[in-house]
């Protein structure tokens, strides 16, 4: 036990050096686990243009721009293809994010805008099509001006794309006529609020504590440390472009007070400070979008006070959005059947080899399957729709006692061909084969025994010896045979009784003996 216990110890050791070993030569020759396969970048944008507005564009103006895209066969979920905006001049682009849908509904990818780029994620319907491509807008604002005509976008990869500009640049802002009334406008911000502006004559805020009272669409949120307050001179307007150095802020608290209303998205200022006559106010303040809110959903705000003329505005949030679609791809499965009277005697884990080919537009694709007796599918993916698959089968290996029969190939849009059978594809669908084997026994079946030779029937009269040429008359025996059996019985008695004579008589004769010897 002892011998076993140290010889099982040694064999413990060098088990262990093997495997420290091993891993050092892992070590050393840098072999590792492969690490996680990482998403891609791809270069996918093909083609951008702006398609509003088709005339002047001017500074702060929100420009709509639609692009192409398409990504390789060999994309996989995760990967990413992205377009990065001009920077001089400057555009900004309006946040948003949405899905891409094929016409099915299926999602092809996910996409957002940031004020920088649009990037976009693909799905896992890159694993079921071929040649996925599809289209996409945004929206984005001018933030300088220019008088060159083109602007060059970036891609993800690094490659340039150049846009034309309608209208041959960007131009200053659009002058404003200098309010007489309570006017409102809105804009969505690029981190994808509404931002809301109301302007009102000081000569309609007179009186003893004047109010504003605003409301907005249900939904919209009011984020209360964006309300602000202030005044501008009437000469120093200048179309509404004025040196921001002459708006003069109202302080909260003091120069007034903001009461949020029983909804979130409505409230109330009141001014506590006198308003000057000679000068024009601005209120400004951004809302907060739904969690539902969907691109090109209107929501509306409207401005009431104790002198002013009630004023509604409406924003439309941004238009942002695509679509993706591709050439679906398929499949197909082959299963082993084995029929026939030599089906018991195949072993349940007998393999078989089916060979497939089909064509792609990068070359033929060539593969082999191995199908086991007990009749389990194997399949293959990833084909495109429309590929002829041939398929064949290897001789299959004997065994004792049975015969193949030419191999069936069978299912629904099968068909045979010689020595094989040919499928097509159809997108999203996987074609079901059934692999038929017929079988028959060639003798000695395996569980048939030896062949041996049967008695004759007692019908039949058995043949009679041939009668002997002398002695006695035939009984039905062989004479000659009882008579040389009974002669050699008298021989082997009298030998006998010949021997114990002799046996006898040597032990009397020998000195001190007496006939048995122990």
């Amino acid at each position: 036990m002892r011998i076993q216990k140290k010889r099982t110890e040694r064999r413990r050791r060098r088990s262990r050096g093997a495997v420290s070993s091993a891993v050092a030569l892992l070590a050393l020759v840098g072999l590792a686990v492969p690490p996680a396969a990482q998403a891609a970048e791809l270069d996918a944008i093909t083609a951008v243009r702006v398609v509003e507005p088709t005339g002047d564009i001017h500074l702060y103006d929100t420009l709509r721009l639609e692009a192409a895209w398409a990504v390789p066969d060999s994309a996989q979920p995760g990967d990413t293809f992205s377009l990065a905006f001009p920077t001089t001049p400057r555009f900004v682009g309006v946040s948003s994010t949405f899905p891409l849908r094929d016409p099915d509904g299926a999602v092809v990818g996910t996409c957002t805008v940031t004020a920088s780029a649009i990037t976009c994620t693909l799905s896992d319907y890159v694993l079921t099509h071929d040649n996925v491509r599809g289209t996409l807008f945004f929206q984005m604002k001018a933030e300088e001006t220019t008088d060159v005509d083109t602007v060059t976008f970036t891609t993800g990869d690094g490659d340039p794309i150049t846009v034309e500009i309608p209208g041959g640049g960007v131009g200053p802002q659009r002058p404003e006529p200098v309010p007489t009334d309570a006017t409102k406008s809105g804009v969505q911000t690029t981190d994808g609020t509404i931002e809301w502006y109301i302007w009102v004559p000081g000569r309609l805020l007179s009186g003893e504590r004047p109010t504003l009272t605003d409301t907005a669409t249900p939904g919209l949120t009011l984020l209360s440390d964006t309300v602000a307050i202030g005044s501008v001179a009437t000469d120093a307007w200048a179309g509404g472009l004025f040196d921001p150095a002459d708006l003069h802020p109202l302080a909260a608290g003091s120069d007034f007070v903001l009461t949020p209303g029983t909804a979130s998205s409505s409230f109330t200022v009141e001014f506590t400070a006198p308003a000057q006559a000679d000068r024009l106010y601005r209120l400004s303040y951004q809302t907060q979008l739904p969690a539902d809110a969907h691109n090109g959903q209107v929501f509306a705000n409207t401005v009431s006070g104790s002198s002013v003329t009630t004023t509604t505005a409406t924003v439309t949030t941004s238009v942002a959005g695509g679509d993706g679609e591709g050439d679906g791809r398929g499949g197909f499965s082959v299963a082993k059947r084995i029929v026939g009277e030599g089906a018991p005697f195949v072993p349940a884990d007998a393999t078989f080899a089916v060979d497939y080919s089909y064509p792609t537009a990068d070359g033929p694709v060539t593969g082999t399957l191995t199908l086991l007796a007990d009749g389990t599918a194997h399949a293959v993916g990833g084909i495109p729709a429309g590929a002829v698959v041939t398929l064949s089968e290897h001789r299959a290996d004997a065994v004792p006692g049975v015969v193949w029969g030419s191999p069936q190939f069978t299912g629904d849009g099968v068909t045979a061909t010689d020595g094989g059978a040919q499928l097509t594809i159809s997108a999203e669908s996987v074609v079901a084969v059934e692999l038929r084997n017929p079988t028959t026994l060639s003798p000695p079946s395996p569980t048939t025994p030896p062949t041996t030779v049967e008695p004759p029937s007692p019908s039949a009269p058995a043949t009679p010896p041939s009668p002997p040429s002398r002695g006695l008359a035939a009984t039905g025996g062989n004479a000659g045979g009882l008579i040389g059996l009974a002669a050699g019985a008298v021989l082997a008695l009298a030998a006998g009784i010949l021997l114990s004579r002799r046996v006898g008589t040597r032990a009397d004769s020998a000195p001190g003996r007496t006939g048995i010897e122990s």
